[in-house]
């Protein structure tokens, strides 16, 4: 999921694979014609693709924006932002807990979760669990 956040909030149209937003483990060949066996929908996995995309639909930042970066070799960190929208994107691509510093320009910060609409504050580090990622926006 962490590699589609920051797929999709790269101004481009992301592209999701058919059967990858309900989870689907079997190797599909992108070439070739395969039935998704969609009995073995993983729905909150579902649901959440549906929040991350209806979010990206309403965020000029995402789909405009100017990009940032501030990525370590763990974690892909990147802001994108307009005249009138701010997305903060943090995303640890690896599969494993990492602390990521946070950059002076980001350090002691408050955001709102897009996702969820909780408040969080950005202080030196975040850590992040495997492939855990944060959609933050002013």
């Amino acid at each position: 999921m962490a590699t589609f956040v920051i797929a999709s909030s790269m101004k481009s149209v992301p592209m999701i694979y058919g059967g990858q937003e309900i989870g689907y483990a079997k190797r599909i060949d992108y070439f070739d014609k395969v039935a998704i066996d969609w009995s073995t929908t993983d729905f909150d996995m579902l649901k959440e693709y549906k929040k991350i995309i209806a979010f990206r639909n309403t965020s000029e930042a995402l789909r405009k924006g100017k990009v940032t970066g501030y990525s370590s070799n763990e974690v892909s960190a990147f802001t994108m932002e307009t005249t009138s929208d701010k997305v903060l994107i943090v995303a640890n691509i690896k599969n494993k807990n990492v602390t990521y510093t946070a950059p002076t320009a980001l350090a002691n910060t408050t955001w709102k979760d897009a996702l969820t609409g909780n408040s969080v504050t950005i202080g030196s580090e975040i850590n992040l669990a495997a492939y855990q990622y944060l959609i933050l926006k002013k």
